[in-house]
Order: structure tokens, then C-alpha cells, then sequence
């Protein structure tokens, strides 16, 4: 888990288990306390502090969200929604103001948010229900998960360069090697121009910390597929 950045820890409660399609407020004017997942220029992920409820972005509408950083405590109200429901985003959220940032959540706290948010492995499961590196958009209609959190360790974790030298990720879980995009601005900004693949020890080197969980997530649907990305390494 990252180490964090400067700012008073806050107190908040946070749900002592999480079960799947627990509802959360969504009423325009309610308000969210979150903390924050995932968060760049092109994606923002939190969960609710409240359900256990992960939210994430509007497609391509990151910027509402304004600068935060992974365990960030963030609060905002909701507006209403402004088109028809995305299926590639069940969990996308809209605020209705700029999201305003009360704290940040310590590293007990945070291990313990984490570790009840993380998805259970089984052998054999696939990621965000699906095998390959991408979902089709036709095949999508809103009832399955768009984001998830998994619990990665140093045996099964790995950064590299594809043949075009763009960043990737790549993660056994459930028994079945991930090759990801990386979209990770922290973790973009550490490999820079280092070797071609970093693993185990290196790998938490360059990082900083040691790496424990992983957002993944549909990204914006391009040619008619929405390709699972890894968001953040926690």
C-alpha cells in the first residue's frame, strides 16, 4: 500500500463488512463520503464510506472530481443524473459541486477498507467476469461490475513494456495471468526509463512501498470494447 501524503488522518466509520450490491445514497442533493481508489486525469474510483458501495467517474468526466490522490477522504452532493445510464459504468456518480477533501484515511484503517473490499479469488474466475482483455459494449447492460479491487502480491505482480513500449501490468489472479494497460500515474511516473520489466524487490523499490491491491477497471469504450485497465496499485 502507498505510503501517504501529507494531511490530518480523519475519523470516520467505516463499514465493518461489505457485501456486494449493497445500495447507497443516489438521490440528487444526498451526499457521499468516499475514500478515494483511484485517481488521474482520465479515471477517479472511491468507495462509500457509508455502503461499502465502490463509485467511480463519468466516462471521460474525471476532472469534476478535481485533484485527489488514492486515500484521500473526499465529500461531495450528487446532481442529478445528466443522460442515460452508461452499462459500461454502473457505478458512475456525478457531484454536483467540486468534491471537497476533509482528510485522509490512516494506514491501519486502511488496510482493514481494503482488505473487506478486496474480491474473493477463486481458481479459475475471471476477471470483472470476463477472459479476455476486453468486454464488448453490446454485451454490456449495467448488472455487472465495471470496477474491482484485488489483492495482488510480489509473486504474482510485474511491470513491463509491450513490443510498442507502452506500460502494462501484468497479474496472476485466480490462477490466470493479466496483461493490463497501466494507467497508474504514480506508478507511470516511477517506471519512466528504467528496465524493461520490473518484479519482486525492484519493483518495490521503484514504487516506493509494497505493492498489496490493485484497481481494475473497464476503461472508455473505444471501437466498441471497453478494455480492463489496472487503475492504481495500493
Amino acid at each position: 500500500m502507498s505510503h501517504p501524503r501529507k494531511g490530518a488522518a480523519a475519523r470516520i466509520r467505516l463499514p465493518r463488512r461489505i457485501r456486494p450490491g449493497t445500495p447507497r445514497a443516489s438521490a440528487p442533493g444526498e451526499r457521499l463520503t468516499c475514500v478515494v481508489l483511484a485517481a488521474s486525469e482520465e479515471e477517479w474510483v472511491g468507495v462509500d464510506v457509508q455502503s461499502g458501495a465502490i463509485v467511480r467517474s463519468p466516462a471521460e468526466r474525471a476532472s469534476v472530481f478535481a485533484p485527489s490522490a488514492p486515500l484521500d477522504i473526499v465529500r461531495f452532493p450528487l446532481a442529478a443524473s445528466d443522460g442515460p445510464a452508461d452499462p459500461a459504468r454502473p457505478e458512475a456518480v456525478l457531484p454536483a459541486e467540486a468534491p471537497v477533501r476533509t482528510g485522509r484515511l490512516g494506514p491501519r484503517k486502511a488496510r482493514r477498507l481494503l482488505d473487506r473490499l478486496a474480491a474473493p479469488e477463486r481458481d479459475g474466475a475471471p476477471l470483472l467476469d470476463a477472459w479476455g482483455p476486453s468486454l464488448a459494449f453490446v454485451d454490456l447492460d449495467g448488472s455487472r461490475p465495471s470496477v474491482v479491487l484485488v489483492a495482488v502480491d510480489r509473486r504474482s505482480l510485474r511491470l513491463e513494456r509491450d513490443r510498442d513500449q507502452r506500460a502494462q501490468v501484468v497479474l496472476v489472479w485466480g490462477g490466470m495471468p493479466q496483461r493490463l494497460p497501466l494507467r497508474d500515474p504514480a506508478a507511470l511516473e516511477h517506471l519512466g526509463s528504467l528496465p524493461r520489466r520490473l518484479e519482486g524487490a525492484k519493483l518495490e523499490s521503484a514504487l516506493g512501498f509494497r505493492p498489496a491491491y490493485a484497481v481494475v477497471a473497464l476503461g472508455t469504450v473505444d471501437g466498441g470494447h471497453a478494455r480492463k485497465e489496472l487503475l492504481a496499485l495500493l
